[in-house]
């Protein structure tokens, strides 16, 4: 019994001092520990994941404001229709001036009108104008009458007046060459005065008697009808 006893206490001991050193240490400083102690999973690297939240702008819609409309008024023009002149309505940008008025005139009659129109003033002229108390004086080129048959420098003058005196504020013109007064045609086929002023009953008479039934208001740059508007 005795000895039962002794082995007893023996393996008591033995535990006892297995349990101490298999116990947390009681030092407080720190120690190394062998990698190949670290148990498994301790020594992985851990990743941090970023993620890019990409954000799409919404698309722009950019509003076209629609074209302005051109104001415009409407310019008797005066053409030759055989050996008469007839008048045709065209619109023109408001306000319209007489020097952009002569511009069209010299232009010649719009194909919209027909064929059967034409000019009697030199093809390329540019003549220059100034005005001054309703009298409006045009400075012919030097060239203008040059192989002119004598009808038509009568025809030609007699296109330049009437269509400048049915200008807002016209009443009269003249004509020089080289800044020089000079001698016209009128229309019953006289000879001027240089410098003479001149109306638009000068050349009353070279109108036809349709003149006044002219086309309807067009445009230059956007024809609509095309229409003869007088007989010879």
């Amino acid at each position: 019994m005795r000895r039962r006893g002794i082995a007893t206490l023996l393996i008591i001991a033995t535990v006892a001092m297995t349990a101490v050193s298999c116990g947390v240490p009681s030092s407080s400083k720190f120690s190394t520990i062998d990698r190949a102690n670290i148990p498994f999973g301790l020594s992985d690297t851990t990743t941090s994941t970023t993620t890019t939240t990409t954000i799409v702008p919404a698309s722009t819609t950019t509003l076209v404001e629609p074209a302005t409309t051109i104001a415009t008024e409407p310019v008797l023009l005066y053409y030759v229709a055989g050996t008469q002149l007839v008048s045709v309505t065209q619109l023109l940008p408001r306000p319209v001036s007489i020097a952009q008025t002569m511009a069209v005139l010299e232009a010649g009659p719009p194909r919209e009108f027909g064929l059967g129109l034409r000019t009697a003033i030199p093809e390329g002229a540019q003549s220059q104008l100034s005005e001054a108390a309703g009298v409006v004086t045009v400075d012919l080129p030097i060239a203008f009458f040059k192989d002119m048959a004598p009808q038509d420098q009568r025809l030609a003058i007699a296109q330049i007046v009437l269509t400048l005196t049915d200008q807002r504020g016209v009443g009269q013109v003249t004509f020089t060459q080289n800044n020089l007064p000079i001698s016209v045609l009128r229309g019953g086929g006289d000879l001027t005065q240089p410098g003479q002023l001149l109306v638009s009953a000068d050349y009353e008479q070279l109108l036809s008697s349709s003149a006044g039934a002219n086309t309807q208001p067009t445009t230059p740059t956007a024809p609509t009808t095309a229409t003869t508007t007088g007989e010879p």
